[in-house]
């Protein structure tokens, strides 16, 4: 379940070679990353940036924190689908 809504799990790999267009629009997805820290190791990643103050739309917005978080990675596909390509 995604915010009370059913949710579809699609792989990290399939995500990002499928164009944003080709996703149902109006789903919810989880994306189930391939190579990610443990539950608990992300929980104390997320610790940590309790309390910064960084917070930018185009450079440190939610997602960017919480695939940070997850993967180690600094990306968010809201920014990138966003801007004109």
């Amino acid at each position: 379940m995604c915010c009370d809504r059913p949710c579809s799990v699609i792989n990290e790999t399939e995500y990002f070679h499928r164009k944003m267009n080709s996703l149902k629009r109006g789903t919810f997805y989880r994306i189930s990353h391939d190579d990610c820290y443990t539950d608990e190791y992300t929980a104390l990643r997320a610790e940590r940036t309790v309390g910064e103050e960084k917070y930018d739309f185009f450079e440190q917005n939610c997602e960017h924190t919480v695939v940070w978080c997850k993967t180690g990675l600094h990306s968010s596909e809201q920014v990138i689908s966003w801007r004109p390509h």
